[in-house]
C-alpha cells in the first residue's frame, strides 16, 4: 500500500491512446489535469491483457493547442498478475504522448506521437505510434469521428482504426455525459503481431458510457464499456468473445 500511495503522488495514465479528453479552464499559461482512478480490467483496443484491479493515473500539461500527457499502469493486486510477468510489480508501464489539437471550421482534428514503455513483462518491447483523429458535428450534441494509430517502431505498419459516433451533453456546467458507439478495425500487421491473425479484420464493435461531475476544479467520474469481437478467426485465436469494463475516477483541473 505504501508503494501505491507513492506512485499516486508521483505519476500520472491511460493506456489507451484513445481515451476521453478532459476539459480544462481557459489559461494563458500551463493548464491541465491530474487524475487517479480504478479500472476493473486492463483493456486496450477491446482486448483484455489479464490484469484486473488496476490504476491508470493521468497527468496532462497543456499550453495553447499543445499538450503533454503522461500515463501509467499500477497494479493494485500483484498476486494475480498473468504468468508472463517476470516480477510481481506494482508499476509496470509508462506511456508518453505529445499532441496538438485544433479546428478548421467545424472540423475538429488532433495529431499525436505516443510512446509505450513496459516493465517486467515478457515479449513486450517498447514501441511508439503516430495518431490522428478527425471529428465533425452532425447536429445538436452528436458528432461523427474517425481515429487511427500507426506503429512506426516495433511493429512498423500496424494500424488500428476506430470509427463511430459520439454524444456529448453538458448539464448546468457540472455534469458531462458522453456516449460512444464505434467499430474497431485492425490491419493485417496489427492482427498478426497482437492476435496471431494474418488478415485485416473488423475486430470489435464497442459501446461506452461516461459520466463526470465537477465540483469547482475537482471532478469525479464513472465509465462502463462493452466490446464485442466480430471476427470468427479472431475469437478462436484469442479465446475472447467479448470484454467489458468499468472505472471510477477522481481528478483536479488546473
Amino acid at each position: 500500500m505504501k508503494n501505491i500511495l507513492i506512485w499516486i503522488g508521483l505519476m500520472g495514465s491511460c493506456i489507451s491512446p484513445m481515451a476521453q479528453e478532459k476539459s480544462t479552464p481557459p489559461n494563458k499559461g500551463i493548464s491541465g489535469y491530474l487524475e487517479m482512478n480504478y479500472y476493473r480490467h486492463y483493456i486496450w483496443r477491446g482486448a483484455s491483457f489479464g490484469n484486473d484491479d488496476v490504476a491508470q493515473p493521468e497527468l496532462e500539461l497543456k499550453k495553447k493547442n499543445w499538450a503533454l500527457l503522461l500515463t501509467s499502469n499500477l497494479n493494485y493486486n500483484t498476486s494475480k498478475l498473468p504468468s508472463y510477468y517476470t516480477k510481481k510489480a506494482i508499476f509496470d508501464e509508462q506511456d508518453f504522448e505529445i499532441n496538438y489539437e485544433n479546428e478548421k471550421g467545424r472540423l475538429e482534428y488532433k495529431i499525436a506521437a505516443m510512446c509505450y514503455v513496459y516493465f517486467h513483462q515478457l515479449n513486450s518491447p517498447a514501441t511508439a505510434e503516430f495518431y490522428w483523429k478527425l471529428q465533425y458535428p452532425l447536429f445538436n450534441s452528436i458528432k461523427i469521428f474517425t481515429e487511427s494509430a500507426h506503429d512506426f517502431i516495433q511493429y512498423g505498419g500496424a494500424v488500428f482504426n476506430n470509427t463511430g459516433i459520439v454524444l456529448e451533453k453538458n448539464f448546468k456546467d457540472r455534469v458531462d455525459l458522453t456516449g460512444t458507439f464505434l467499430c474497431g478495425f485492425a490491419n493485417r500487421v496489427f492482427n498478426k503481431n497482437y492476435n496471431a491473425l494474418d488478415q485485416n479484420a473488423l475486430n470489435i464493435i464497442s459501446g461506452k458510457l461516461e459520466l463526470e461531475y465537477s465540483i469547482g476544479k475537482y471532478y469525479i467520474g464513472a465509465m462502463t464499456e462493452y466490446n464485442k469481437y466480430m471476427n470468427r478467426n479472431l475469437k478462436t485465436n484469442t479465446g475472447i468473445n467479448q470484454t467489458n469494463n468499468f472505472y471510477f475516477s477522481l481528478g483536479r483541473n488546473f
